[in-house]
């Protein structure tokens, strides 16, 4: 007897799941999160020794943890995660399901935040500093839906991280940004369209905080972020970071 047969014999006396790779189980799809830290780097410092120039070490508090862990109440920690102002991580797998979901610094044991995490999709969290206490040790955050589907390309999402409402120009448009309320815009690839940010004046003009060209590619979506000035001696109340980056698709 030839082999052929004796496989196709062992592939039909296998259940469906396992001759599909489990997409029959019922398995739910992968998740992922990612983590971006918005704030404002602190003032460069440096030492001479033996007239040599070193750089100094920011001072506690003063930028988030270089690396944090995800904790999933009992399930095992998560892979670690490297933060740094402005740039967004890397993805990291997480859970299925609703539940706890906590960020310890490395080498720490206990959470440096806690967050809830929704039932389903991917997560986008956007963490900064609590303006209160000025601190990176006492962080805040926003869970945002994640993936090409909540986010896909053409979109611009506004989020304003400041304690006020601010006003965005957009091209055309002119958007009222509450805080902490994200919005979502379309925008048409390849066309510029000029991007105001600022407060209303009282006589109906707008003190602008940042004024620039916004600029799409075909694939790109785009964050436009605005928050407090937590540098020293700030020159403008509000700062913006936008955030260009291409939609990777499953």
């Amino acid at each position: 007897m030839s082999r052929l047969p004796i496989i196709l014999l062992i592939l039909l006396s296998l259940p469906l799941g396992a001759q599909t790779g489990g997409r029959a189980s019922g398995k739910a799809p992968a998740r992922q999160a990612r983590f971006l830290a918005i704030g404002d780097m602190p003032p460069f410092r440096q030492e001479v020794r033996d007239g040599v120039r070193y750089e100094l070490e920011p001072p506690p508090g003063s930028i988030p943890p270089r690396e944090v862990v995800p904790g999933f109440g009992e399930r095992k920690d998560g892979n670690p995660v490297r933060l740094q102002l402005g740039r967004i991580s890397d993805a990291t797998p997480i859970p299925a399901g609703a539940g706890a979901f906590t960020l310890r610094v490395r080498d720490a044991s206990a959470p440096w935040i806690t967050l809830s995490r929704p039932e389903k999709g991917d997560l986008f969290v956007i963490l900064w500093r609590d303006p209160d206490a000025g601190t990176w040790d006492r962080p805040r955050a926003l869970v945002l839906p994640d993936g090409p589907d909540a986010s896909p390309p053409g979109s611009v999402h506004l989020l304003n991280l400041s304690p006020a409402t601010l006003a965005v120009v957009l091209g055309e448009e002119k958007i009222a940004m509450p805080p902490a309320r994200p919005l979502i815009r379309r925008f048409e690839a390849g066309k510029d369209r000029e991007l105001q940010v600022g407060a209303p004046d009282g006589a109906g003009g707008l003190r602008r905080f940042h004024a620039s060209s916004l600029a799409m590619n075909a694939g790109e979506r785009t964050w436009i972020l605005v928050y407090r000035a937590d540098g020293v001696m700030p020159r403008q109340p509000v700062k913006v970071t936008v955030l260009r980056e291409r939609v990777q698709r499953p």
